[in-house]
């Protein structure tokens, strides 16, 4: 009682000693400045208004919401479903691929998905399509209470489908894929698959206490289908963790923490997801894969330029350094319009690849990318179109062939050989080498590369190349 007499006499003085501060032709303010007196009194007796009481409702669910596994993030996810994207593990630096024909299933109605450890943008089975479902917060039920939410909010969710080509060949009467001896192929339509997380019962189970996600076909309203990305990290970071819109468990990576059908193909797992705690083998990089077509870079004539160092790939077959002159290695050397061995020639091969030859090779050669096994830096060389010192050049072909990503940085790109992944660094000063690529770093200068069209004729005022002085001095 003392306390709420003090409490009183306090406000009287407040307001006494403001009163003696305005001057005397100001009004009294009006008594309705009063409530918050009033609002006070009421906190101190326990009680709350109808509008306090709807706020506390609302943070209430709100929390609900929150810390239950169909949590949502607020921020929208930008995510460009035209093109394709790789899944990348944090933990081990493991791509997820869609292919369950390369590995021993259990179920081969719910073929297991697995975690390529040689990543690689060119192989189309390690590209996923996202297609984006909003789910309403009123059509759900917070799994602890059972109930609706009374706040309608729009949950955004994914489906992970594999790019998987949407025709196939089917083999005619005769039995040929072909068409055989007169024979036409047939087409047919595939069903697109997602990756479902369907931990049901009469789904097979390597080890039921780590199920598995397997790859069905596509149903948007089923909620197994359906993969909330959860953002980690930092705003510019392309880092989620994967969490199912069904039971709220998320894909782990940590593939050596459980058994597996085949070991040489180890599949992700389900786990409890931990949303203020997430470990590293939840996260996961989603890495869109630009592919540059023949209309932005056609078949022609290029200096291909570092953006680390400024220098070009060298085709020079007798520079100091050479190893080989039946496979001679290319080096960097400064830019010049005027250096012919500077100039590469990109001619186009299928399927959005380049071959990459010395525009003024006598003998035609091309860049490969090949590594051998005991090799710890591959340095590209050149290889005679059909040598017949070259025994095998027809397995060698895919060594050959090099797709162009879209880099970062403006008009940059990686040039990456479709064999292993790899793509052209220029980190070092001298020589090119092979190394892996980071399709969403913009640090990593020295795998971008820009290319400068050459012209035949002078239709730009940076282009400045005498084509007749350098086909002469062929």
């Amino acid at each position: 009682m003392s306390l709420q007499v003090d409490h009183k006499e306090m406000i009287a003085f407040q307001e006494a000693t403001n009163e003696q501060e305005q001057p005397q032709n100001e009004t009294e303010l009006p008594k309705e400045v009063e409530p918050p007196l009033q609002k006070t009194e009421q906190k101190e007796e326990g009680e709350n208004s109808p509008i306090e009481a709807q706020e506390e409702q609302q943070a209430v669910e709100t929390e609900v919401l929150q810390q239950s596994p169909r949590s949502f993030s607020p921020r929208p996810i930008f995510i460009d479903e035209s093109i394709p994207y790789m899944i990348i593990c944090c933990h081990n630096q493991f791509c997820l691929d869609w292919n369950t024909k390369q590995a021993r299933q259990v179920d081969r109605y719910h073929p297991r998905a697995c975690l390529s450890s040689q990543l690689n943008p060119c192989v189309r089975s390690q590209l996923w399509n996202l297609r984006r479902v909003l789910l309403n917060s009123s059509d759900l039920s917070v799994p602890e209470s059972g109930t609706s939410l009374s706040i309608p909010v729009t949950i955004e969710t994914f489906l992970l489908c594999a790019n998987e080509s949407q025709d196939t060949v089917y083999a005619t009467n005769n039995g040929s894929g072909n068409g055989g001896n007169g024979g036409t192929p047939s087409f047919a339509e595939v069903e697109e698959r997602a990756l479902d997380a369907n931990i049901q019962s009469h789904i097979s189970q390597w080890d039921y206490a780590f199920p598995m996600p397997f790859l069905y076909g596509k149903r948007e309203t089923h909620l197994n289908q359906l993969w909330r990305l959860h953002h980690v990290g930092n705003e510019n970071a392309n880092t989620f963790c994967i969490v199912n819109q069904s039971h709220g468990k998320c894909l782990d990576g940590n593939v050596d923490l459980c058994g597996h059908a085949d070991l040489n193909y180890k599949s992700p797992y389900l786990r409890q997801f931990k949303e203020q705690q997430p470990i590293r083998s939840q996260m996961w990089k989603i890495h869109p894969v630009i592919a540059v077509s023949y209309d932005r870079i056609p078949s022609g004539n290029y200096l291909i330029v570092n953006v680390s160092n400024g220098r070009c790939l060298d085709s020079q077959p007798d520079k100091n350094g050479q190893t080989s002159s039946l496979h001679p290695c290319v080096f960097l050397g400064e830019k010049s319009m005027y250096n012919p061995c500077l100039h590469w020639h990109l001619k186009a091969a299928g399927n959005d690849s380049y071959i990459l030859s010395p525009r003024f090779d006598p003998d035609t050669r091309q860049l490969s990318g090949k590594q051998e096994i005991n090799e710890t830096t591959t340095i590209p060389f050149l290889v005679h179109n059909e040598s017949l010192l070259h025994v095998h050049v027809e397995e060698d072909v895919p060594y050959r062939l090099w797709k162009i990503f879209a880099a970062p940085g403006d008009d940059t790109f990686f040039i990456v050989c479709t064999a292993n992944g790899l793509c052209i660094s220029g980190s070092s000063y001298s020589y090119p080498t092979m190394e892996k690529v980071d399709l969403v770093d913009p640090t990593a200068t020295e795998t971008m590369w820009r290319l400068i069209p050459i012209l035949k004729k002078r239709q730009s005022s940076r282009i400045e190349i005498d084509e007749i002085y350098l086909e002469t001095k062929q």
